[in-house]
This record gives C-alpha cells, structure tokens and sequence, in this order.
C-alpha cells in the first residue's frame, strides 16, 4: 500500500473525520484525498500529509524542549494572548493569582482556539462552548456536576519572567537559558516578526559581508569592504564568528559609545540550544588599543514560528569602559534602543526579499563569507531539530574538526 492510499484509508476510517465520511458517501466520490487535495491545492503528498494531520491533530514541536522567549510580560494582561512555536499553537493567560500561564490553543473539544476566548476567575474559557481550563490544563465543562473534578485536559507549558520577557517550554523542562553576563548591564529588549523561514533569517545574521549595503549605522562601508579581516569556525556545537574592519562615520555616533576613525569590531557565537548569538561591538585604534567609550552586546533569539515565519527577540546590554560611560548611557540609552531598531529593522526589509531562498544552498555562488551558514544547516538539524549530530553532516559540512572551504 502506498503512503496516498494508506493516508486516504485512515482518514476515511478516522472517527474524528467521520463527517468528512459521510460526506464522501452522500456525493458519492470515493476518495477523500482527492476532494481535499483540489480544495486546498496541494500538489505533493508531504504538504497534504502535513495539512490532514493539521486538522486532525496537533503535535508539540520538539523544538520546546528548550525556553524561548515569546513576548513582552507587559502586553499579557487579562485577555489571552495567541503565539505560535515551530507550528505549536499556545495560548498565554494570567491564573488567579494573575501569574502567567500558557495550554495548547487547541480545545480538546472541537478544537476551538482558546486564545479566541476570556478569562475568568483563573481560568481560560474556551469561546465555542465553555469548556474550562486552570494553569495545568485541567477543565471542567458547563453541563458538570459541581462535585466533579477534571473531566477534560488540555497540554499545559511551563512559564517563566525574565529580563521583562515571558518564556515558555515543555513543562518537564528545568533548565533555563542564561542570557546576561557579570559585569554587563541591562538596557532594554524589544521583537519583531520576520516574514521569513528560520534558515533564511539565520543565515542573514551568521554573515555581515552585507553590511555596507543594508546598514547604515554599524559596520563598514564598501570601500571598508577591501579591508575586512574575518574568521569563521564551529566548537562545541556553536558558530564562532568575527568581523575586524573600518567603522564609517555616522550622526551621533559618540554618543552611543562609538568612536570615529577607528576599527569596528564585532563577534559572535551562535548556539542552537535554543537558537540565539550574543553579538559584540568594540572599537580599537591602529595602534590595536581599545577606544571604546562602552562595549555593547546584542543577545537575539531566533524562533520559528511556522515554516514561512520567524520571530526575533532582541536583549541588549552593554560593559561601561570609562568612568563616566554608565553615565553617558544613562542619558542615551533610548536613542540606543531606537538605533539598534532601526538598524535591525533593515534586516527585515530584506528579509522579505530573500525569503523564497532554498534550504540547500544548491546553485548559489558562495563566498568565503558564507562558511556559517553551512555550518547552520547541520546545527539546525542534528542540535536544534534533534538530539545529536549525524556524521554524515559533520564531515559534509566541517563539523568533524577539520576546516573546510565553501564551494567557491
């Protein structure tokens, strides 16, 4: 039997189709398959697979194993909130104790959206039929005797707070990500949704040859370009990333801790545990003596939301190098917030251009630039989709220990 007449033969005898059932037999057409793939013009078996099993179930993306950041604690307030993980939809709410909370957004009944309904004396009340659920996804139904006890569930996360964020997870998971550092200060932290896939966005971030013509603030211009001086390896299943090259002037640049005429300096280290790299700007002179007034720090985390979309989540801080630099930042640090913004909003814009990019990278001119995002593909898959690197891609892709050059 082939995977089309196994698919079409389970969900012919699915009780939770069986609607679609008897639909098939009162217009007399004998595959259901068929009657779906024309509505929703899908044209291979894996995006009809995906669509079927949508409907009739909903998986928890492995991918929650891990804390992600998900949205500002101050926009949770007393109706529900909607996110989605990796394809897992979640609904966020506030318990009687006015804590954060979050359940799958999928009633257990007839699927209704949870998120779509309200919340009362704790509890997240589903908008179709009333079904009821608390913190741990225990529910009660309307027609209920007041002495019963839980006679419905729904899948419960674990949420935490942390630098004004609300994080979620599998509610086994314990350990927590760890996203400040001993001396680094915390300025502020601030999302936006990129209408791009995951690998789309992250290979944007694992490269900065794009620089002098997507930034305007940090980085180098194109004659800069000639001068740049990078380096590009992977240790202990994270992407180790540096850029040396002339900083370009640009309008208030000392105050926010940038010198002119000076080498700008940035590295990364990329992990996939979850997904997210601490980026690092300094400046030195030719003399190689560090002249920065403050070291700042970009810690984003990459989410997926879908197969098409992407939330980043951005945490800055930054390391006073004078005696005076807290002072100055004290005095700044909204027209930082604002900068390092619009500087990332630039990434967006392009985003949606380069969207349709294949995962596989086949037929692209790859320059010396672009080893990280080879390294990407296989932390992608064997750390963050999985649990262990397969050898295979490792020696593919220089995760073996040796270096290994792009295709040229």
């Amino acid at each position: 039997m082939c995977l089309v007449d196994w698919l079409q033969y389970s969900i012919y005898l699915n009780p939770a189709v069986s609607f679609c059932r008897s639909h098939c037999e009162k217009s007399q057409v004998p595959h259901l398959t068929v009657q779906i793939w024309s509505l929703i013009g899908l044209s291979n078996t894996r995006s009809l697979i995906k669509a079927v099993g949508g409907l009739i179930m909903t998986k928890i993306s492995p991918v929650l194993r891990f804390f992600h950041p998900c949205v500002l604690e101050r926009k949770l307030k007393t109706k529900p909130i909607k996110i989605q993980i990796d394809g897992t939809p979640i609904a966020l709410f506030r318990d009687g104790n006015n804590k954060p909370a979050a359940v799958l957004d999928r009633c257990p009944h007839r699927f209704t959206p949870l998120s779509a309904g309200a919340v009362e004396a704790g509890r997240i009340v589903c908008p179709y039929h009333g079904w009821n659920f608390d913190k741990s996804g225990c529910g009660k139904r309307p027609f209920d005797a007041n002495e019963a006890g839980v006679t419905c569930k729904v899948p419960a996360f674990k949420v935490i707070e942390k630098n004004g964020y609300l994080w979620v997870a599998r509610k086994d998971v314990v350990e927590e990500v760890e996203i400040g550092e001993e001396g680094w200060d915390y300025i502020g932290a601030f999302g936006f949704e990129s209408p791009a896939p995951l690998h789309v966005v992250l290979d944007n971030f694992n490269e900065d040859e794009h620089f002098p013509f997507v930034h305007k603030i940090l980085g180098w211009d194109a004659e800069g370009s000639r001068h740049i001086k990078h380096t590009a390896r992977v240790e202990n299943d994270a992407i180790h990333v540096t850029y040396s090259a002339p900083q370009r002037k640009f309008f208030g640049m000392r105050l926010v801790g940038f010198a002119p005429k000076s080498q700008f300096n940035m590295q990364w280290a990329m992990h996939f545990n979850p997904i997210r790299a601490s980026y690092t700007a300094s400046f030195t002179n030719a003399e190689d003596e560090d002249v920065s007034i403050t070291h700042s720090r970009a810690t984003i985390f990459f989410v997926p939301v879908d197969e098409y979309n992407t939330t980043i989540h951005v945490f800055l801080f930054y390391k006073p190098v004078k005696s005076w630099s807290s002072l100055v930042m004290s005095l700044t640090k909204n027209l930082f917030l604002y900068m390092a913004r619009k500087d990332l909003e630039s990434d967006l814009k392009l985003h949606k251009l380069v969207s349709h990019t294949p995962y596989d990278l086949k037929g692209m001119y790859l320059s010396p630039f672009d080893k990280p995002l080879q390294y990407s593909r296989a932390l992608l898959e064997g750390v963050y989709f999985s649990d262990k690197l397969h050898r295979g891609e490792r020696e593919r892709t220089g995760l073996d220990g040796r270096e290994k050059t792009p295709h040229l």
